[in-house]
């Protein structure tokens, strides 16, 4: 290829290209060589353009001001802890999250159950119960699940003191004709990628009384056999004694169910 019946544009384009291949396989030392430049390059570099005489450089428009790129919004980055409501949790508690679908609020004196329904999956493994005419179990691993979670508030002006076992969920499907309650799946894993707690309790004291001021609120999550027909929820509360035992001639014992619309 004759190099000289191009433009200098172009020879400028090949040699630099010849020199960065050179430079790469290592066979050609290039350090004596220089890339030249373009005879258009080289007038701009050297002296101004011509104002031509009868165009009055007043008339020349402005350049438009650049604008900043607008930056990109940060995106909110999925966490296992997730979305976070207006809730203050006692100091051995862990921090509520306020996930899901709210679909169900009790309150009576004492408290406020708020119920979301977070997620909905596939069970880790069968259940022990058997049917009884099959024998085979009743939530088989792969059968859909549901996880709910209970946000659990003091809205009384006393401060209750709560046990070990906190806040005792069964959920029971009205068309269940052998056992009293759905099954429940053990999956902390899953829990823990949603940002949910099966038990609330951080920090353990001795004895075990965990004291829930005026407007506190814990939370915990279970994982139960999933079907979208009428369910229900019990909720039980039994409160202890400065010992740390269960008090069931409390004010504070008492039991809800709470009428569940599964989605």
């Amino acid at each position: 290829m004759n190099l000289k019946s191009r433009p200098g544009a172009i020879a400028g384009i090949v040699l630099s290209s010849a020199l960065v291949l050179s430079a790469c396989s290592g066979e050609t030392d290039t350090s004596g060589l220089e890339g030249k430049v373009s005879v258009d390059n080289e007038r701009s570099e050297t002296e101004p353009e011509a104002v031509p005489e009868d165009v009055d450089p007043a008339d020349e428009p402005e350049d438009e001001p650049i604008s900043p790129e607008p930056e990109d919004e940060p995106e909110d980055e999925p966490g296992a802890s997730g979305p976070k409501g207006d809730y203050k949790s006692p100091d051995w508690a862990y921090e509520v999250n306020q996930s899901g679908d709210l679909i169900q609020t009790v309150k009576n004196e004492w408290f406020e159950y708020e119920i979301y329904q977070v997620a909905t999956g596939e069970a880790q493994k069968d259940s022990m119960w058997l049917l009884p005419d099959s024998e085979e179990p009743v939530m088989k691993e792969g059968d859909p699940v549901v996880v709910l979670n209970v946000i659990v508030t003091n809205i009384s002006d006393e401060e209750i003191p709560v046990s070990i076992s906190f806040i005792n969920e069964s959920l029971d499907y009205k068309s269940n004709q052998y056992l009293g309650g759905a099954m429940i799946d053990y999956n902390p894993t899953w829990l823990d990628e949603l940002g949910l707690y099966e038990s609330p309790l951080e920090t353990f004291s001795d004895p075990a009384v965990f004291p829930l001021a005026p407007g506190e609120s814990f939370a915990q999550a279970g994982i139960w056999e999933y079907r979208v027909e009428p369910a229900e929820l019990e909720l039980g509360f039994i409160p202890v004694n400065d010992k740390g035992d269960l008090d069931f001639d409390s004010k504070y014992n008492h039991k809800e169910t709470v009428d569940l619309p599964l989605k």
